[in-house]
């Protein structure tokens, strides 16, 4: 299990902070798992997290509705989109939109990587070449800006430790000098990059339409025990069936079925690794009609079984610093 270094409010991205079963950690994971998942917003824009993994971790898929800019600083991690997949290695670079699916397997022991968490607010007007910094985030995942060569992978570990710096110490201005630190590091990673015209196209419609089905995305996040159906969904956009399946579909990459499913799964590795409910109660506060469709779903998804993944996270703990 990784030891995490926790600034701010790093725990509204609850699957990915797994404490130790101390009476303290117990008592501050129920405190967080109380408050609702998302916590950024205009008043508090970033959050950032420091990952050391000592043990391999398996295969785990999450989802958010911030961006997040996550930098490898030794070690290996593989990052898993839809149909695409970053072997990750010191140096490297990935960059996630909001609400976007996605999965993290780390196979080497000794991985430390830097995470980033935020809102569009952050970042503001910034540009870099001309193009909007959302450009970067809104391509497809295998278009995105990546590191080349070894004096550019150089920069951006010497990136890195900074911004591991002042995550750690968390002085006066940390999100200041964060925020300077990861425009630098955006700015590094897309000298020289130019995103398809039809995938920059895209990636600014894909924005625009966001706003019009966030409705429906909310209404999945915060309907943890109900199965949200497509003209619910539909409904909560002001859009008829057609109209919101087909920008769903656009602007996600995915059905609304196959997004709310997988959002369930989350909370479903959430209840096991965080509490001692039985499958079936875990498959009824996750809105799945039978155990079995919980375990085929989750096998699916995580390559192992409910059970496999519960004795794997509560059987080993974090550390919090």
């Amino acid at each position: 299990m990784p030891e995490v270094v926790i600034t701010g409010n790093s725990v509204f991205y609850a699957h990915l902070v797994d404490l130790g079963r101390s009476a303290e950690g117990e008592k501050r994971g129920e405190a967080m798992l109380a408050q609702p998942v998302e916590m950024l917003g205009p008043e508090n824009p970033l959050d950032a997290m420091l990952v050391h993994y000592d043990q391999p971790e398996p295969l785990g898929f999450y989802m958010h509705a911030c961006f997040e800019v996550g930098v490898l600083m030794s070690g290996r991690q593989e990052l898993h989109h839809e149909d695409f997949v970053i072997q990750g290695a010191p140096g490297d670079v990935w960059l996630i939109a909001g609400w976007e699916p996605h999965g993290t397997r780390t196979p080497e022991a000794g991985t430390r990587r830097v995470s980033l968490y935020f809102t569009p607010e952050f970042l503001g007007e910034e540009s870099f070449q001309g193009m909007s910094w959302l450009v970067l985030f809104s391509s497809r995942p295998e278009e995105r800006p990546r590191v080349t060569g070894p004096e550019m992978r150089e920069e951006v570990l010497a990136l890195g430790e900074q911004l591991s710096r002042e995550i750690e110490q968390g002085k006066w201005g940390w999100q200041s000098a964060v925020r300077l630190q990861m425009l630098l590091l955006l700015l590094n990673i897309s000298r020289g990059w130019k995103p398809r015209e039809d995938h920059a196209r895209e990636g600014r419609v894909r924005m625009n339409n966001l706003a019009r089905i966030m409705p429906a995305i909310r209404l999945a996040h915060f309907q943890h025990t109900l199965r949200v159906s497509r003209q619910q969904a539909a409904a909560a956009s002001r859009l008829s069936v057609s109209q919101f399946s087909s920008l769903f579909r656009q602007t996600m990459g995915i059905t609304f079925g196959k997004f709310a499913a997988r959002h369930r799964l989350v909370r479903a590795a959430q209840l096991l690794q965080t509490t001692d409910l039985p499958l079936k109660e875990i498959a009824r506060e996750t809105g799945f009609s039978h155990t079995s469709h919980l375990h085929r779903c989750f096998v699916g998804s995580y390559r192992c079984t409910p059970g496999e993944y519960r004795q794997h996270r509560m059987g080993r703990g974090a550390k919090l610093r």
